[in-house]
């Protein structure tokens, strides 16, 4: 699965089936959490669709 993160800041891309791209992933969403950033993240197939917002206005 390849999934994109979206910021202000922006995009990176991940492919998950490679295990240092996950770890990589991982790391990069901690960060972004710990640094109350707010970003989405998108499967990348043929359309993109969002499969997770992480928006700082629902706490």
């Amino acid at each position: 699965m390849k999934v994109k993160i979206t910021t202000k800041g922006g995009d990176t891309q991940h492919d998950l089936s490679d295990i240092r791209e996950l770890e990589s992933c991982i790391k990069r969403i901690q960060r972004l959490i710990k640094n109350e950033v707010e970003f989405k993240i998108w499967e990348i197939k043929e359309t993109e669709n969002v499969i997770y917002n992480h928006n700082l206005n629902y706490h």
